[in-house]
């Protein structure tokens, strides 16, 4: 993932007047932006709806459509950190942000969307179906609370995937479009989407690896994830396009208008071109 972060950043140092989209615009979103293009029903609720449902729905005594008798096996401890899926997640944010793309705030908007979305998915999934994960005890006596009873399906995998997605359709379409010939996939990006894919791809794998969840956990995870991104994604790149195709419909120009005295009509004659 940094890989595609830093060609990312890397493919905007260009002049905006070198630029023969006009694609740069580092202008600052209007108020209306905060509740506008989907913000309260795609980004507010979930987000709210992520968080009630992590601290106040407990995950059931027994697993929903899984069997009680999932777990029992070993677990050395440790996985790839929490705090590392936010940064990576605040590097994909930044190179939509900093990118100068006209569609910035409309896909920054989405990839918060997509990723709250995944989220609150998640977060009910878990508290759900109660799924054992593999080292879930299962010796007589054992008292199994919270975390061991929330494996279906991986947070890890569904967050991972929600961002790798959304990043690689906007670098896709708004980002290596700047200096790629039309019509063409050169080398450099092939590598930029192998990399992010090999990066989105360990993320889950270690779930899987390290007994943390069972192999149907994580391809969920990362089918949901990746289709709520693309969702989030094609939602805004519409709204996107709309709103450009509106921008461009304007009232012609009078220019280089003339002003003669005519006879034959005894009057003034106005000349211009439009």
């Amino acid at each position: 993932m940094p890989v595609v972060v830093l060609l990312g950043l890397f493919g905007n140092v260009r002049s905006a007047a070198a630029d023969d989209h006009g694609q740069f615009d580092w202008r600052a979103p209007s108020g209306s932006y905060l509740w506008d293009g989907g913000a309260v029903p795609f980004l507010y609720l979930p987000l709210a709806m992520s968080l009630g449902y992590r601290a106040f729905h407990d995950p059931p005594p027994e697993p929903v459509m899984f069997s009680k008798m999932e777990g029992g096996q070993s677990y050395d401890g440790g996985q790839y950190p929490v705090t590392m899926l936010y940064v990576d997640a605040a590097l994909a944010g930044g190179t939509i942000i900093f990118g100068g793309d006209d569609s910035r705030w409309h896909h920054a908007k989405g990839f918060a969307q997509g990723l709250a979305m995944t989220s609150m998915l998640t977060a009910l999934a878990k508290s759900t179906f109660g799924r054992h994960r593999p080292m879930y005890d299962l010796s007589d006596g054992a008292v199994n609370v919270g975390d061991t009873s929330k494996s279906f399906w991986s947070g890890h995998s569904s967050m991972t995937l929600a961002t790798a997605t959304y990043l690689g359709l906007y670098a896709r379409q708004h980002l290596f479009d700047r200096w790629r010939p039309e019509g063409t996939l050169p080398w450099w990006e092939i590598a930029s989407y192998a990399a992010l894919a090999v990066g989105a791809a360990a993320i889950p794998y270690s779930q899987y690896a390290l007994n943390r969840h069972h192999a149907s956990d994580v391809i969920t995870g990362s089918l949901v994830g990746a289709s709520v991104a693309g969702l989030a994604y094609w939602f805004q790149e519409r709204n996107y396009r709309k709103e450009k195709s509106r921008s461009e419909i304007r009232r012609p120009e009078l220019r280089n208008v003339t002003i003669t005295p005519d006879a034959s009509i005894r009057g003034v004659s106005v000349s211009g071109s439009w």
